[in-house]
């Protein structure tokens, strides 16, 4: 398959592996886990899957990502270094180029975002 196609399957994967919900919810307070936690909680919030999709492509694809902070909303989504793939909606960072995603989305959609990209309060360098 395609690069593209295999992180379109990551993304699908960690979207539908463990539905979506708060930390506050569950347990009152925000608590971070590890990609195997992730998989194996019952809900997991954005940071949670924004890191697990992370540590797929990092380990499977050897890909490089970003976290995507957007501090006004609490979120966190990621930013993927797909070598030779520059969609529209793609940005730029630190010289290369990077396409955003959004794990807690219903659908693999690369260069989708929850929130505009001009929100970014911080990027992160895993």
């Amino acid at each position: 398959r395609e690069e593209v196609d295999q992180v379109r399957f990551l993304l699908a994967f960690v979207q539908q592996i463990v539905p979506y919900g708060s930390d506050f919810e569950k347990y009152g307070e925000e608590r971070f886990y590890y990609p195997e936690e992730t998989i194996m909680a019952t809900t997991a919030d954005c940071e949670d899957k924004a890191m697990l999709l992370a540590y797929l492509c990092r380990e499977i694809l050897g890909l490089k990502t970003v976290g995507l902070f957007f501090k006004e909303d609490e979120h966190l989504s990621l930013g993927l270094e797909i070598p030779g793939y520059n969609p529209p909606g793609s940005f730029g960072y630190h010289g290369k180029r990077y396409v955003s995603c959004e794990p807690t989305a219903s659908y693999p959609t690369l260069t989708q975002s929850q929130f505009s990209l001009e929100r970014v309060h911080q990027v992160i360098e895993f």
